[in-house]
């Protein structure tokens, strides 16, 4: 070699110095990884011979190793989105392993005692993993031995727009590993997953749409079992459809799903002849349907609506409540804007702007309500030259099925009065009891003084605390050691004085009316974080608070830096476990900590706290969580935060890394879609318990064979969908994604999925009801 460049490529992103050979007597390739996603493999003369898409920053160099035990070498990428990925020589992926902690390291082949290689991966979790070769399977779900049909949808797309995701109808929720790819000269790999959901929506990724469009896009499916056996191989075309927009039209009016994205291209080809259609609502359950209302004319238009009292056949009215929320746009801390915010329309009257859509929330609380179907309309009446009005029809299908009391516990570290809300109290703690909010942590606890003779405790400051929560759920009060000011009288050993605190607070709680079930005190938060120095505080206030009275209960919330040493130190003093979301991921990989956690007998709870959550999907992140402590057989959920800020939502501020809250500020709070579906979410678990309690009941007085495997069939499908859907949202994009490429939202067979399982729900559980004579 004389120095001389040979060959130089654009392989079209940033990449690092981490590029491996992959050899092969035939065809030898190289191979590099861009430092925000994507596998890129070179022949020995530069030319690109495929390239794999996958979205995570990557820093690891990949290794070439028997993956799966077929005797070929394979390409091994560990990446920061918490997956481990295996490719074949032809780009396909073949394995995908999830992991609970960004990956920086480099995976390393270690042999094994049956002539292969095993690999071991270390995450910045505490966690080391060795994998050894096996058949892939999916990550939520997925029994290999379960068969069934898997069916392409006609892919289509707008005449002049981009495709956005190619969707496999899964009915039977067989395991399925799913490989997408342009039929292009790049070979481009776009998606790959390991199945078992249905629908697999296969996500056009962004960056790709706009060169991938309806004129000349062809796509290669190619899904195999878990032993490689080809299930489906098809070439699909993309054929263009009609949008239902006319030039000459100025407004319209189309019904569409509430979580449906606003600029989903299918609302105007699905919305045709549709009514607004909200349920099926159990009985004191809440839901949503939407109309978009589209100026397609020069100039903004003011319009009112008018929404008729809905009705059943026999005329009698519905007896629930109806809002009118208006979906309004707002800033984003990763810099674009989401539309998110729910804000009341104010006299029934909104505007529109020149060539924009407004999207209108329909909502529904069927508390009080009779079952049955209601059917309404709502009319829009336009101030201008065009339509003097356009209506959209209204249904309300309310169930004879009624949700159970709090299926999970929800926590949002609300502390109102607060910043946001100083007034209002009450109708604050109202919205949100109606969100199901039901665990209180307060900082309020009573001051004492010790005068040298004997300690003074004034507990009046927590008679009013007490008093707005009474009633509504669980109390934490954030205490470690006691806050007693002994002024010139510090005593040598201030333990009994802690003590005789701690019981008269115990005493005050009793004779205010909440036993020992009804609070916990919470000395130390998130032990763990930065590296574990508040695990000693926890043990210390755990050791007092036991001294104390060994009844009291202690709260804890660990986060994945906790070690397992500082879980076993602390363990003795935790009697409510609240880790984060994020340890609770290490049930996946069987992570020591949380499986002890879990088995304690004792309450788990779980919560999420991270920024960047309004450039999430609300049904993958918001929605979802409740799903996912439903799937890890944990007893509650809890975001930060209600709105415990310091910044004011309505506004843009891309320096601060605060954008938690879930509602935001006015007299009273105005929703958000995210918060309306941490609702739902629980909401659909409570669903879930009716389900299984209508299979319990069902297989112990007359077992219907066939309708009870349909209901647990019916389970099995929707948990593992909704969690393999809502999986990279539980990833913290800023782990993973580029700054200002930190979206993780949802599709419009997504949202559609939501409305069809809950559907199949009310179905299953219907079909298990005794027959009435």
């Amino acid at each position: 070699m004389d120095g001389k460049e040979m060959w130089r490529t654009n392989i079209g992103g940033e990449t690092d110095a981490s590029t491996t050979y992959w050899p092969d007597k035939a065809k030898p390739l190289i191979v590099c990884t861009g430092l925000w996603g994507d596998a890129i493999a070179l022949d020995v003369d530069g030319k690109i011979v495929w390239r794999h898409h996958f979205r995570s920053k990557n820093r690891a160099r990949p290794l070439i190793a028997d993956a799966d035990g077929d005797g070929d070498t394979d390409l091994v990428i560990a990446a920061y989105n918490q997956h481990v990925y295996a490719f074949d020589r032809g780009g396909a992926c073949i394995d995908d392993v999830r992991v609970a902690g960004s990956v920086n390291a480099s995976p390393v082949a270690v042999p094994n005692s049956r002539g292969g290689n095993d690999i071991i991966v270390v995450s910045t979790t505490l966690q080391a993993h060795r994998f050894s070769p096996a058949p892939a399977r999916a990550t939520y779900g997925g029994e290999p031995d379960r068969r069934g049909r898997i069916f392409v949808q006609q892919p289509t797309a707008p005449g002049d727009g981009a495709l956005d995701a190619i969707v496999l109808d899964n009915p039977s929720a067989r395991f399925a590993r799913v490989n997408v790819s342009t039929t292009d000269r790049d070979g481009t790999h776009l998606f790959s997953r390991l199945s078992s959901a249905d629908p697999i929506v296969a996500r056009i990724p962004d960056g790709l749409r706009a060169r991938l469009t309806s004129n000349n896009a062809k796509f290669s499916v190619n899904v195999t079992d878990a032993d490689g056996s080809t299930l489906l191989q098809r070439t699909v075309s993309v054929k263009a459809r009609d949008t239902g927009a006319r030039k000459d039209d100025r407004v319209r009016v189309w019904a569409t799903p509430a979580y449906a994205p606003l600029d989903a291209r299918a609302e105007h080809e699905a919305a045709s002849n549709q009514a607004v259609r909200i349920g099926p609502l159990y009985l004191d359950e809440i839901d949503q349907g939407a109309f978009v209302i589209q100026n397609g004319g020069p100039k903004p238009i003011d319009a009112r609506i008018e929404l008729d009292v809905p009705t059943r056949a026999v005329r009698e009215r519905f007896t629930g409540s109806i809002a009118l929320l208006q979906l309004k746009v707002v800033p984003t801390l990763n810099g674009e804007e989401i539309a998110d915010a729910l804000v009341p329309v104010a006299e029934n009257a909104v505007d529109i702007a020149a060539g924009e859509s407004l999207k209108v929330w329909v909502q529904a609380d069927a508390h009080g309500a009779a079952p049955g179907v209601y059917e309404s309309g709502a009319t829009i009446r336009f101030d201008y030259g065009g339509p003097r009005s356009l209506t959209v029809p209204v249904t309300i299908a309310v169930d004879s099925l009624r949700l159970p009391p709090q299926p999970l516990t929800m926590c949002t570290w609300d502390y109102v009065p607060n910043k946001w809300f100083p007034e209002n109290t009450q109708a604050v703690l109202e919205d949100m009891q109606r969100h199901d909010v039901n665990i209180f942590p307060r900082t309020t606890v009573p001051k004492a003084t010790y005068d040298g003779q004997r300690l003074i405790i004034d507990c009046s400051n927590l008679d009013d605390e007490l008093a707005r929560i009474h009633g509504r759920g669980t109390l934490l009060l954030q205490v470690a050691a006691p806050p007693i000011d002994f002024g010139a009288h510090a005593p040598a050993d201030p333990r009994p004085m802690q003590i005789e605190y701690l019981l008269a607070l115990r005493d005050y709680l009793f004779a205010k009316g909440w036993g020992y079930e009804t609070w916990a005190l919470y000395p130390v938060d998130e032990p763990g974080l930065d590296y574990g120095g508040n695990a000693q505080r926890q043990v210390e206030a755990g050791e007092l608070f036991r001294a104390a009275d060994p009844k009291m209960r202690i709260y804890t919330d660990p986060v994945p830096g906790l070690s397992q040493r500082d879980y076993e130190r602390i363990a003795p003093y935790v009697d409510v476990w609240c880790p984060n979301m994020r340890l609770v991921s290490g049930l996946l990989v069987n992570d020591a900590r949380m499986t002890a956690i879990r088995d304690s007998g004792k309450p788990v709870w779980s919560y999420e706290c991270v920024s960047q959550v309004r450039s999430l999907s609300p049904l993958r992140y918001n929605r979802a969580n409740a799903w996912r402590a439903d799937h890890f057989g944990i007893d509650g959920i809890g975001f930060w935060t209600h709105s415990t800020t310091q910044v004011d939502p309505w506004i843009a501020d891309t320096t601060k890394n605060d954008e938690y809250a879930l509602v935001y500020p006015g007299p009273l709070p105005v929703s958000s879609v995210r918060w309306e579906a941490a609702r739902d979410g629980i909401e659909d678990v409570g669903a879930m318990r009716v389900l299984e309690d209508a299979i319990e009941k069902a297989r112990a007085a007359s077992p219907r064979a066939r309708a009870i495997t349909n209901a647990e069939d019916v389970l099995r499908r929707v948990r593992s969908s909704v969690m393999e859907m809502a999986d990279e949202a539980y990833v913290e994009s800023r782990d993973f994604l580029k700054q200002g490429d930190r979206q993780i939202q949802h599709t419009w067979w997504d949202a559609q999925a939501f409305i069809q399982y809950r559907e199949e729900i009310a179905e299953a559980t219907h079909a298990l009801k005794p027959a009435t004579k």
